[in-house]
């Protein structure tokens, strides 16, 4: 069946060169005209319904805390408490360390390592760094 199409196609053009030029050029103008009103976002926040629960938190997010630009970065092994080894807090700060000094597009870095621990009960507030210092 393709190939009977194939050949109705080819003796088309073949026996028909006018009206297969015109049809080329008109195709082509109408893909050409219709690029202009082609627009790319890299947005993909505005792909999202505008009800959706998860785009609704998101919204919020971000008018309160400005850009959601974010990066995450995660290493360590399943079923391994990463806050007592010593190797991974070491190689969390010398990495968190290296993004801030050597990337300057860089604003701020959240990171086990910069992030405070905050305890208390209604006699005391404890705000201290969430790492223990190795």
């Amino acid at each position: 069946m393709f190939s009977k199409i194939k050949n109705n196609l080819i003796n088309q053009s073949v026996n028909y060169p006018i009206r297969t030029l015109v049809i080329s050029i008109c195709c082509t103008l109408f893909i050409f005209l219709g690029f202009k009103h082609f627009r790319v976002d890299d947005d993909l926040g505005k792909t999202f319904p505008k009800d959706m629960p998860s785009k609704i938190i998101l919204d919020s997010i971000q008018e309160e805390f400005g850009e959601t630009e974010l990066i995450f970065v995660a290493f360590g092994k399943p079923g391994h408490n990463i806050l007592k080894d010593k190797w991974a807090i070491a190689q969390n700060k010398f990495f968190t360390d290296a993004i801030l000094k050597n990337i300057k597009a860089v604003d701020k870095v959240i990171s086990l390592s910069t992030f405070n621990k905050i305890d208390g009960n209604d006699d005391y507030l404890d705000i201290g760094s969430l790492q223990d210092e190795y």
